[in-house]
């Protein structure tokens, strides 16, 4: 006998656009990108080659957040992968991320739990090797 997952619902169903955290988030200091989860790659290329066929050019929707619900679940699930500067401690900007990201869903009405994924630091400072 096969135990059945609930369903997991899209941005429609919980009427938050990942776009709106993702402009949020991207503003929190010591964010330097999003990063682009497989699903978000998928997307653009499939919204890019639709385009294509079309003739037309679209701005691709920011990438790195994702934003999740099952059928039984009140609490929306929103995940987010960023890079961070090694100029600012990545817990403390990811913090800030996460307290962005319950801001945003909360003024929406949508309460949440936030997972930040830091998966790059990189050093923004300029080199002096040159």
């Amino acid at each position: 006998m096969a135990i059945e997952k609930p369903p997991v619902t899209g941005p429609a169903d919980h009427g938050i656009d990942p776009t709106t955290i993702a402009s949020a988030v991207s503003a929190v200091p010591g964010v330097i990108r999003l990063e682009p989860r497989l699903v978000d790659l998928a997307s653009r290329l499939r919204r890019r080659l639709a385009d294509l066929l079309a003739d037309e050019s679209t701005d691709p929707a920011q990438v790195g957040v994702e934003i999740t619900r099952s059928g039984t679940e009140t609490v929306a699930t929103v995940v987010i992968d960023l890079a961070t500067d090694a100029g600012r401690s990545a817990r403390a900007v990811a913090d800030e991320v996460r307290r962005t990201a319950r801001r945003v869903m909360g003024e929406h009405g949508q309460p949440c739990r936030v997972v930040v994924n830091v998966l790059a630091i990189e050093d923004m400072a300029p080199s002096d090797e040159g």
